[in-house]
């Protein structure tokens, strides 16, 4: 059954259990004991005994008619309103190894853009004045304990998909940063949607409008969905995995710049669904009407398609969770070369990136423990160097510099004036 249960200890010592009985957001409670569950009424279930409310759901009422208003580990404080209602802001002192970062984004302003993970907080890296600044976790709405896993742009505006719930925000570089709610907030929440629970790609269409994305399912679910954003009206429309590839999730999106967009599905159902799909496939969208017309399986065995990046002359370049790269022409509709890459480590998310280098179209590969290209004629991959630190997200590219995350922290491959390439961590 699709959904999320849960667990309430009561005020009155009972402790109770909710079941979701529909895909409507129905549930049944339960009082739960040494005797198994009885069904209640909601009406019966007390009061919690516990405050707050998702990953702040931890804390009792104090004493002396104290509430605990606001606490964050990753804020370093608590705010607690006493007695007479004043509020009282207690520092907390801690060391800590970080948490993990959420792929990287090169925006349109020469900007790098990432967050980490649970909890959000979004951070920017600024190139050219080589300043890290860490916006904390309120300027996302609703950022709690997510992440903003894919993004793409349409001029200067940047759209962000982020997990959990299907969120989808739309952050204008050229504008200032606004906080506050209402139309100029910005960054700006303006959709969600439960088919892509969790994202997992972003792509932007050429024609400078529209930007995909989609990723996996609810709780309980199998099959996500693949979502269009309007960035100029700031609308989307949604489209259910039946209409793309019944049971199976986007993760991974390329659109040529002819117009033609494909996909690359998994599927694994990392929320609890069953799965009864047997490999992933790739799938082509007609454009104008928002209809799939081909689907196939572009690797025999594979579990996921999960990197796809657009080339020059109708090719694509694809990695699987195998680590398997291979190259697809869309003209012949054939694969025309796959390498195994295994050796050089696993896959990381956002780890193809297609970009620009002495005015050429150039490929970027990121494996967890190599970084490597593509010979544009025989398309044989070419390691460009081992890592000295594990990859764990990708990929940008911002002047002539690579940067990927190695956990918490955020690491730049460097091309030096002579030509050697370094690594360091910003």
């Amino acid at each position: 059954m699709p959904g999320s249960a849960a667990v309430l200890q009561g005020c009155n010592s009972s402790v109770y259990g909710w079941l979701p009985s529909g895909e409507n957001g129905d549930g049944r409670w339960y009082r739960l004991g040494e005797h198994g569950a009885e069904p209640v009424s909601a009406e019966e279930v007390g009061p919690s005994l516990y405050k707050g409310a998702g990953y702040n759901k931890l804390h009792l009422d104090l004493d002396g008619g104290r509430t605990l208003l606001k606490w964050q580990l990753s804020d370093r404080q608590v705010v607690i309103m006493e007695a007479d209602g004043s509020l009282s802001r207690i520092p907390l002192s801690y060391k800590g190894g970080g948490t993990s970062l959420s792929p990287l984004y090169g925006g349109p302003d020469g900007i790098l853009y990432g967050t980490s993970n649970h909890p959000l907080h979004l951070f920017t890296y600024d190139t050219t004045a080589g300043r890290l600044t860490d916006w904390g976790g309120d300027i996302v709405e609703r950022g709690g304990g997510g992440n903003i896993a894919a993004y793409a742009a349409q001029g200067n505006i940047i759209v962000g998909a982020a997990y959990a719930g299907g969120l989808v925000h739309l952050l204008d570089t050229a504008k200032d940063w606004n906080t506050e709610e209402g139309p100029c907030r910005n960054p700006r929440l303006i959709y969600e949607n439960a088919a892509v629970h969790r994202p997992r790609c972003a792509a932007a269409h050429p024609d400078g409008r529209h930007v995909l994305y989609g990723g996996f399912p609810g709780y309980g679910a199998a099959g996500g969905g693949l979502g269009i954003v309007d960035v100029l009206a700031g609308q989307v429309e949604m489209l259910e995995h039946l209409e793309i590839v019944s049971g199976q999730s986007t993760i991974s999106l390329a659109a040529l710049p002819d117009g033609r967009v494909f996909g690359g599905t998994s599927i694994e159902t990392p929320g609890g669904g069953i799965s009864k799909a047997g490999e992933a496939a790739m799938y082509e969208l007609s454009w104008p009407d928002r209809k799939v017309i081909r689907r196939w399986v572009p690797i025999q065995g594979a579990k996921e398609i999960a990197q796809l990046a657009p080339g020059v002359n109708g090719v694509l370049y694809g990695l699987t969770s195998e680590s398997i790269f291979f190259v697809y022409d869309a003209d012949l509709q054939q694969v025309v070369h796959r390498s195994d890459l295994s050796s050089w480590g696993r896959i990381v998310r956002q780890g193809l990136l297609m970009t620009e280098r002495e005015g050429r179209p150039f490929l970027l590969g990121l494996l967890s423990r190599a970084l490597f290209t593509v010979n544009p004629v025989n398309m044989q991959p070419e390691l460009l160097d081992r890592l000295p630190a594990e990859a764990t997200s990708g990929i940008a590219c911002l002047n002539g510099d690579v940067y990927f995350g190695s956990f918490a922290e955020l690491w730049r491959y460097r091309l030096e004036e002579e030509g050697n390439y370094v690594y360091e961590s910003v």
